[in-house]
């Protein structure tokens, strides 16, 4: 691992099992997932969704924030 990587673990949201997982970040950028092995609940397993989670984060598509409609667009609202 890098001077600048961090190691994380963490549980993955994505559904009811919440599966434990293990985070590498660098430069805030999430360079790896993977099962965690330790976890109580899930022990080293994890589904295809959680090894994603990086790419779900920095998706240029993902809303950042609260949006409302007004007839047919949409604007940011805190």
């Amino acid at each position: 691992m890098s001077e600048t990587a961090v190691a994380r673990t963490s549980t993955c949201p994505l559904c009811e099992a919440m599966c434990g997982i293990e985070l590498r970040v660098e430069g805030g950028e999430v360079t790896r997932i993977r099962a965690n092995r330790d976890d109580v609940w899930s022990k080293g397993h994890i589904c295809p969704k959680g090894t994603v989670l990086g790419k779900l984060h920095d998706d240029p598509d993902r809303l950042r924030s609260p949006m409302i409609r007004e007839g047919a667009d949409w604007r940011a609202v805190s």
